[in-house]
């Protein structure tokens, strides 16, 4: 899931063309091109009700990442191509906006767990307080990875130092999700699916779609 196709320090055709394909596959997905703090369904089952709610994309966060691990192995530094230059640009205006995804935990869903007398919600807390410090650290990561992307787009190429910093705070950052999403998955949700009410998933889908300017509709099945 979070594995990345190296494809070398001088790419070979094939793997120029991977490459390639990744950088198209993020730029040509309709989520991406209209709005990258797009959303995606998350399903939480609460009872014998199961609703679809949106929450963050980290479907979207696991491809950029991707794309960015992929450009910093094959390039390590050395002058971008065109397709890098597009994906790179990408990504990081995408990672600018996904502040967003911390505010849709931190102001939406965390308050309304941390108001529960649900048994397993209260057992959650001690992971929205892990939650909430990753988003702290996997921010000074993505500040260091705009800073020095940012540099390479601008200077043509990166020195090997800084290629090697960059690939390592991105590292860090494929980690840190991968941790973040198993205790969201393991912990939080579960506790989401008892909690929630179906008034508390629309208010946070228009909360959620209100801090991306777009209109919210409720997804089918969201009635109790």
């Amino acid at each position: 899931m979070w594995a990345t196709e190296a494809v070398g320090h001088l790419p070979t055709s094939r793997g120029v063309d991977r490459l390639n394909a990744v950088t198209a596959r993020c730029l040509c997905d309709p989520g991406v091109r209209t709005d990258f703090g797009r959303l995606i369904a998350i399903r939480v089952s609460s009872g014998r009700r199961q609703h679809n709610w949106e929450f963050a994309s980290y479907r979207r966060i696991e491809q950029f990442l991707s794309v960015l691990v992929t450009v910093a192995d094959a390039r390590r530094g050395a002058e971008l191509t065109q397709p890098d230059r597009q994906v790179l640009t990408a990504a990081l205006h995408y990672f600018r906006t996904a502040a967003r995804h911390s505010a849709d935990e931190e102001q939406s869903l965390f308050p309304r767990l941390r108001s529960s007398s649900d048994p397993q919600a209260l057992a959650a807390v001690t992971a929205l307080e892990r939650l909430e410090a990753d988003h702290r650290v996997a921010e000074d990561h993505h500040d260091a990875v705009d800073a020095l992307a940012q540099r390479w787009l601008n200077e043509g190429t990166l020195p090997a130092g800084d290629a090697r910093l960059l690939r390592e705070h991105l590292v860090a950052l494929e980690r840190l999700y991968h941790r973040h999403i198993g205790i969201e998955d393991q912990e939080l949700f579960p506790a989401a699916g008892r909690v929630l009410t179906a008034a508390d998933i629309e208010a946070m889908g228009r909360e959620m779609a209100a801090r991306r300017g777009v209109s919210f509709t409720p997804p089918p099945g969201l009635a109790s």
